[in-house]
């Protein structure tokens, strides 16, 4: 809501992105208080929310979802964010609603954040249809495992500029490469809607990721993980195996929240898969994957073994 902020990325390199009649601002933010944002915005600034929403929708051929990205810890991202949640279940309660949520780490300067986070998921629980939780440390991690990749100097090593974590923005030595983090999180979106973007063999509907995904309405919360952590324009090696980036995919490592997958039990899995792979390397890892590793799945998942696979393929 804050003026300042927007007119800064209509002043920077991505300002063409964006419609700027498209945009819906205040003199202040909301002071990291859900209750500014989601109740006295939310409240004061819906009927200007719905028109926007609506022209947008307006000039769509064929609507399958909204994408909702906002940050946890503040107060304009955890409540006018969900407001904006709740305004398009009423407005458009047919059309499906992903969320990338970014969630604060545990070095965050806002005192009032966890409780942002708390009622933002409760929110997020009852009106989101699939919710891409992404945490603030493991894009950090992420971030410097190709820092330290591009600085290692062993053959095949990234390239120093690499194009997943390139673009800093101007940003002063020292700082946090929120840039870098943030294009993490833009490839993880683009992967995703890719199949809604490029045609393919084997395209995947974007509806079809939480049909398939969420066994039950509230469980909704998906795991992402990204391998490798890199484009092929970053190395000077040929494609990495496809057997080692099916084993990163199910590492704690490439996930963009921190939890270890080895020690919780799999109800449903993905695999979104571009580029020239052969189906039958796809069958053969996913068969060592549930049968040979230590992850646990649910009995229906090795069941599905036996039916044809869907995958988006590009």
């Amino acid at each position: 809501m804050e003026e300042g902020v927007v007119n800064e990325i209509l002043q920077g390199p991505l300002r063409d992105l964006f419609d700027s009649t498209q945009f819906i601002t205040d003199v202040s933010g909301s002071g990291n208080n859900w209750a500014v944002g989601h109740k006295l915005y939310g409240c004061q600034y819906r009927e200007q929310i719905v028109e926007k929403l609506r022209r947008v929708a307006e000039q769509c051929d064929c609507l399958q979802c909204f994408f909702v990205i906002h940050s946890m810890g503040g107060g304009t991202g955890s409540g006018l964010g969900t407001f904006v949640l709740n305004v398009l279940e009423d407005e458009f309660p047919e059309v499906y609603r992903f969320v990338t949520s970014v969630y604060p780490s545990a070095e965050d300067d806002v005192i009032t954040s966890p409780y942002n986070s708390v009622l933002a998921m409760r929110e997020l629980t009852e009106h989101a249809d699939c919710v891409l939780p992404i945490e603030n440390q493991s894009l950090v991690d992420i971030v410097n495992k190709i820092h330290h990749m591009a600085n290692s100097g062993k053959l095949g090593a990234v390239k120093p500029n690499s194009l997943v974590t390139s673009n800093k923005g101007g940003m002063k030595e020292g700082e946090k490469p929120f840039d870098a983090m943030n294009n993490i999180v833009a490839n993880l979106l683009l992967n995703l809607t890719s199949s809604a973007r490029f045609e393919g063999a084997l395209n995947m509907d974007l509806n079809e990721i939480s049909m398939n995904l969420v066994p039950f309405p509230h469980l909704h919360y998906l795991t992402s993980s990204l391998t490798p952590l890199y484009t092929l324009a970053d190395v000077n090696v040929p494609t990495r195996r496809l057997d080692q980036m099916f084993s990163d995919a199910f590492n704690k490592d490439h996930q963009l929240i921190r939890a270890d997958p080895k020690h919780s039990l799999y109800l449903a899995c993905a695999l979104m898969v571009r580029g020239n792979v052969h189906i039958s390397d796809l069958r053969r890892n996913i068969e060592r994957l549930i049968y040979t590793t230590t992850s646990k799945w649910m009995a229906w998942n090795k069941a599905l073994l036996q039916m044809p696979i869907r995958l988006c393929l590009h």
